[in-house]
């Protein structure tokens, strides 16, 4: 009668899916298995998974379902710790396999014997030494850890994108990925969201390091990361804590051994500006034509984009979810008409911009950008201690003037110092253009799209209640 065999591979780290571990157990499993002629009916893998962390294994939960099932005869694995650790592990494993009346069998150890009391006192006993060795291994690595982090050393793994490794394990910046982060920084500092970012390096074909398209979250990780800035961080955790991918904690910080791509100040702006978005993980983009541009007539509050409940785009003044219950006459339009109005009165052309025509002044840069961020934290703190009934009317009206104050002036220096780098032909109409193109060009040529409110009376869309204003700040007439 044909014994099927179930073959269980397990390695507990392989951050750069080499799988050369994995590959290399089943191969002398199937040996083994060949040698006692046994039929291999599957294989079962967890790759890169711990036996130890307590993460789920799903290789290894199939393989308990199937040898629950009857369908395997023998498990097969290269030593007994690839299938347990855990004291708990073995104690559900013994009873599966020993209701089942299945047999297991290892290459480094042997046959074990489940069926016997001195069969599982010997495995039990083989896994307290397993884990202990464990605990012993993960105290090493902790202690190893944290003498490279305050020597400013890399921790090792993969390459992280923007550099190459060379000696040691030591960074170099790589000769095009490493500009790229800077310039990535550079246009999120300039206003640039990170989702369209992103979407231009996938269309150039920039991938990860592992070959994958850009995400969100992703970018997000490289720009908020303190190695860019020549920073190690060293995040010390307890053995039961999982590696966390929460972007606001940080670890200890120490001067690393590689060169900066940004300066720490450029990250910490970058930083400020990323983890200030409120775009929930997996929103689409809600970046509309007049983004920046659209003002409120009231209060002089950039316009947030939103839709109605019948679909419609609209924009409306970020105050009328605060003061406008109050009494005052914050604004709202329909996005298609005040568009539709701003492209019907583009100065006249031809538009030429012409690359950069100077480097930009990127110290100045990354200081109006920290400025930026800070007065943004500033508006929904102020915001929040409103609600909180902390100021009155007054005091939060005559805070939120001085923190919108302060914003704009950044913004409009931020504006002033951009490097240009769109070109378009004079011959390029408005209906060719790509989205990004047609906003970067309407920020070239208008400063303001102001909407005031309506005069009683008058329905549909109100064109003159909107006003034009030119990067010279001359006013346009609205026709």
């Amino acid at each position: 009668m044909t014994t099927h065999a179930a073959i269980y591979v397990r390695i507990s780290s392989d951050p750069e899916g080499l799988r050369a571990g994995v590959d290399r157990q089943a191969h002398e499993c199937r040996e083994l298995c060949e040698r006692r002629g046994w039929e291999v009916v599957r294989t079962y893998e967890d790759n890169d998974a711990s036996a130890y962390s307590g993460r789920r294994r799903p290789g290894y939960e199939q393989l308990l379902a199937d040898v629950q099932s009857g369908a395997v005869g023998v498990v097969v694995a290269w030593a007994s710790d690839r299938l347990y650790r855990e004291m708990r592990d073995l104690e559900g494993f013994i009873e599966v396999v020993d209701r089942a009346g299945a047999a297991v069998a290892t290459v480094a150890g042997g046959d074990l014997d489940l069926t016997t009391s001195e069969g599982r006192l010997s495995a039990r006993i083989h896994g307290a030494v397993a884990r202990q060795e464990s605990e012993r291994k993960a105290e090493r690595l902790r202690s190893w850890a944290a003498d490279r982090a305050r020597q400013g050393l890399r921790h090792g793994g993969a390459r992280p994108f923007g550099y190459d490794v060379e000696g040691k394990g030591n960074l170099r910046s790589h000769p095009v990925e490493g500009p790229l982060v800077a310039e990535a920084a550079t246009d999120v500092l300039l206003g640039e969201p990170v989702r369209t970012i992103a979407g231009r390096w996938n269309a150039a074909g920039i991938t990860t390091v592992r070959g994958r398209p850009w995400g969100v979250n992703s970018l997000k990780r490289v720009l908020t990361s303190p190695r860019i800035a020549g920073l190690r961080e060293h995040q010390p955790r307890a053995s039961h804590e999982p590696k966390g991918t929460d972007l606001r904690r940080l670890g200890e910080l120490t001067e690393a051994a590689w060169e900066p791509l940004v300066t720490r100040a450029t990250w910490e702006a970058v930083r400020a500006v990323i983890l200030d978005s409120k775009t929930p993980r997996g929103a689409p983009a809600r970046v509309s034509l007049l983004a920046g541009l659209a003002t409120c007539g009231v209060c002089g509050s950039l316009l947030k984009t939103g839709r109605r409940p019948n679909g419609a785009r609209t924009y409306v003044c970020a105050g009328v979810a605060g003061i406008s219950r109050r009494g005052e006459g914050h604004v709202a339009r329909i996005a298609e008409p005040l568009e539709a109005l701003v492209i019907e009165n583009l100065p006249e052309g031809p538009w030429r911009l012409d690359g950069r025509p100077q480097a930009p002044d990127l110290v100045k840069l990354e200081e109006l950008g920290a400025e930026a961020s800070r007065q943004r934290l500033r508006l929904g703190r102020i915001a929040e201690a409103y609600e909180a009934g902390d100021y009155s009317l007054s005091e939060y009206r005559s805070r939120k003037a001085d923190a919108d104050s302060r914003l704009r002036a950044a913004e409009k220096s931020i504006a002033e110092l951009r490097p240009r780098t769109l070109a378009i032909d004079a011959d390029e109409a408005w209906a060719q253009m790509t989205f990004d193109r047609r906003r970067a060009l309407l920020a070239e040529l208008f400063d303001e799209v102001r909407v005031m409110p309506t005069v009683q009376g008058r329905k549909g869309f109100d064109r003159r209640a909107v006003e034009l204003y030119t990067k010279g700040g001359d006013r346009l007439i609205v026709f």
